[in-house]
């Protein structure tokens, strides 16, 4: 992308000045997923860092690949370090994954799904008031033969995506991330826990890798 300065994590917001710069970033990830599919041939293990919800009709991009993908495809390193997700996330960081995916992606362009919008009530017990958590991606654990990896899930809505891609593009998007073998094991803490014990161990987070 040309024509772009990056000072602090607030000029995020104009990387993405239409829906076109949306779908532009979205084409750069199809690529950096694409590279790493030529990277990995042979592999029958191999999970890419996007996978799809045939159930939640949406493509699960890990947050930090969407990150490491950012900070490429603006070239400017910074925007890793202000944005990346590590084990000790600075508040700084947690807002800036806010901004960046609920602020810009879900709430200004509609393209990611991330949190609910209505709540049904009448499965609480209780009349008192309850907090929401509020969140910018799902945890998931997705398993692929003998390779299991956890995701911080950003849900990108598969109908805006094919509005917004070429047609050739969002055929090999759909071919790299919805696979019959890429089986999702965990969804959210409870499931994730649950997982964790019954498995006897933490599961490796999807860019804990070479996709840095």
């Amino acid at each position: 992308m040309t024509d772009f300065n990056y000072y602090t994590s607030m000029d995020i917001g104009s990387a993405f000045r239409s829906k076109v710069d949306v779908g532009e970033f979205v084409e750069f990830i199809i690529k950096q997923v694409n590279k790493l599919y030529l990277e990995n041939d042979g592999d029958g293990d191999f999970i890419p860092p996007v996978v799809y919800s045939r159930q939640g009709r949406v493509f699960n991009v890990d947050y930090n690949f969407l990150v490491i993908c950012l900070s490429k495809w603006l070239d400017d390193p910074v925007i890793k370090d202000d944005f990346f997700m590590a084990e000790n996330t600075s508040a700084d960081s947690m807002k800036n994954g806010f901004f960046l995916v609920v602020g810009i992606l879900e709430n200004y362009y509609d393209v990611v799904r991330v949190r609910q919008k209505k709540v049904d009530c009448s499965k609480f017990k209780t009349n008192k008031p309850f907090e929401i958590k509020d969140k910018f991606y799902n945890l998931i654990v997705i398993q692929n033969q003998e390779s299991v990896k956890r995701f911080s899930a950003v849900p990108f809505s598969a109908s805006e995506l094919k509005s917004l891609l070429h047609e050739n593009d969002y055929a090999l998007f759909v071919s790299m991330c919805d696979r019959d073998e890429f089986e999702q094991v965990a969804f959210g803490l409870p499931q994730y826990g649950e997982y964790v014990r019954t498995s006897g161990g933490e599961v490796e987070h999807i860019t804990s890798n070479s996709f840095i």
